[in-house]
């Protein structure tokens, strides 16, 4: 690119060769700008997962799940949501595979399962309780942690 020093090219060249690899054997792809914000996005997200939890940055949703022919509340899933300050909400389909990624997933589902049975503990109406996870295979999606669960504190 005209007027580019020679480290915005090899970066960009890196990017390129990363979203190459990305698409498969013998893939070529050509630098485009939407490469540079995406990787910056990408870092952005990492980097404000690190202290997420600490900032009070997570918050749970929870949602009921119902038996359809009765009507009647099984229980409820707890379904995690993130606003950042700079960037605002988002979704975890973005930063869930991030926080794998990154090795973040553990200390999250933690705060997941904790503050899930807490809230649950004060519900006014016994219910049971049911972390949603990912299914990339971290402890979040082990089948022992996705079962539905008694609130409780004591877990």
């Amino acid at each position: 690119l005209p007027g580019e020093d020679v480290d915005a090219l090899l970066s960009h060249a890196d990017l390129a060769l990363y979203a190459a690899k990305s698409a498969g054997r013998n893939e070529v792809r050509f630098f485009t700008a939407d490469m540079a914000s995406n990787t910056r996005r990408r870092v952005a997200v990492e980097e404000g997962l690190r202290d997420a939890v600490a900032r009070g940055q997570f918050r749970l949703v929870f949602q009921p799940k119902i038996a359809m022919r009765s009507r009647r509340v099984l229980g409820f899933e707890a379904l995690l949501r993130w606003r950042h300050p700079l960037l605002g909400d988002v979704a975890p389909s973005e930063f869930i595979p991030i926080a794998e990624d990154s090795g973040q997933m553990a200390a999250i589902g933690q705060w997941v399962l904790n503050t899930a049975c807490r809230e649950a503990a004060a519900w006014p109406v016994p219910r049971r309780i049911r972390r949603s996870s990912s299914s990339r295979g971290s402890p979040a999606s082990s089948p022992e942690r996705s079962r539905w669960r008694p609130a409780s504190t004591s877990r």
